[in-house]
């Protein structure tokens, strides 16, 4: 007999399980993970900036988003329907202790940062949510820290999901996995270099980039009227160098980064004496060198092919591609370098490196 809305207190009480309750949470979980990688997937999207490998579980963005969508998945079911998918799926229900109302949505709310806020605990946490589950599966009512905290229960008010629709459900759930997979793919590699990111503004708005100005705030690069803060090298004092990479809008599968630097040459000497005494022989000794002539001033353009191992250890070739150009006692340094191995089709990765030629030609150094 289903559960009513009004209180009850003479109702018999029968504490769902911590097994099913195990298997609800993994349901539920399922559910409202899909929301949040959507969610997540349409801020790389509009944002160009990808989460880490590595770092995701720390990264503010992805936490606050998962946070997110977890509460509110939680807490709208919870206090609305008295049940998620998943305890529905073995027959649970969250009411009030001692009655048979569901809850409010304020104790919805308390019950899940309860949750939330046991987890996180700085060093302690996982101990503690350890305990929690502990404290679930042995005591008599089944009452977590957080069902205490609420005022809650979580009781058993009819038979699980027939065997076969619980096949149905997990079934179904990985073939919309898989579609959403496949059409995320789709869409990165088909829009995703098309995005207004900054380097597709400098080829298509052609707008001139000034080297390191020494404002009040520091040294600087400053592009449309914006300043990109350029920190120091470990070389000198004075030795500056800002890299553009995905944080940029770039993408590291066509244009691994781009990098502009400012080195000084207090004795004006010559720009092959000064390669000579001041920078890595990696760079410009045993590779394609040329003049090239940018804005009036005369440097060199130098080109090296690497072979380099990427992630997953796949075996990938880079183009470095390097530009010198001596100005007023210093060197400005200009340089990126691109991947030959195309996961995206080889024409969108063109486009971007072209970009990056536009922004070399239309730089003006500043004093």
């Amino acid at each position: 007999m289903p559960l009513e809305s009004k209180p009850n207190n003479n109702f018999e009480i029968k504490p769902g399980g911590a097994w099913a309750r195990f298997w609800a949470s993994i349901i539920d979980g399922m559910i409202f993970g899909i929301p949040a990688v959507v969610i997540v997937s349409i801020w790389y999207l509009i944002t160009g900036i990808r989460i880490s490998k590595g770092s995701i579980e720390t990264n503010p963005v992805y936490t606050i988003i998962v946070l997110a969508s977890y509460i509110i998945y939680y807490v709208y079911f919870t206090s609305k329907k008295g049940t998620t998918i998943g305890k529905d799926a073995y027959g649970l229900k969250v009411v009030k202790y001692h009655t048979d109302e569901k809850i409010s949505y304020w104790r919805g709310i308390v019950r899940e940062l309860t949750k939330v806020g046991i987890l996180i605990i700085p060093i302690f946490g996982g101990l503690f949510y350890f305990v929690n589950s502990l404290v679930i599966i042995f005591s008599k009512q089944k009452r977590g820290l957080h069902d205490l905290a609420a005022n809650s229960q979580v009781v058993r008010v009819k038979s699980t999901w027939p065997m076969k629709k619980q096949i149905a459900f997990f079934g179904g759930y990985i073939l919309l996995f898989i579609a959403i997979y496949i059409l995320w793919s789709s869409i990165g590699q088909t829009i995703n270099q098309f995005l207004p990111t900054p380097v597709t503004k400098i080829s298509t708005e052609q707008k001139s980039w000034k080297l390191f100005e020494n404002k009040t705030d520091g040294w600087s690069i400053r592009y449309d009227d914006k300043l990109f803060k350029a920190p120091l090298l470990n070389r000198s004092d004075n030795d500056r160098k800002l890299t553009f990479n995905r944080a940029h809008g770039l993408d590291e599968f066509c244009l691994d980064s781009f990098n502009v630097e400012k080195r000084d040459n207090p004795s004006g000497l010559p720009l092959e004496q000064w390669l000579g005494v001041n920078d890595p022989t990696y760079n410009y000794q045993g590779k394609v060198q040329e003049s090239v002539s940018i804005n009036g001033i005369i440097g060199k353009r130098v080109t090296a092919d690497n072979n380099a191992v990427y992630e997953s250890s796949v075996p990938r070739k880079y183009r470095i591609v390097t530009i010198y150009l001596p100005f007023n006692n210093k060197v400005f340094i200009l340089s990126y370098s691109d991947i030959y191995y195309w996961r995206f089709p080889k024409e969108e990765c063109l486009n971007n490196e072209a970009a990056i030629k536009a922004f070399f030609e239309t730089f003006s150094p500043v004093e």
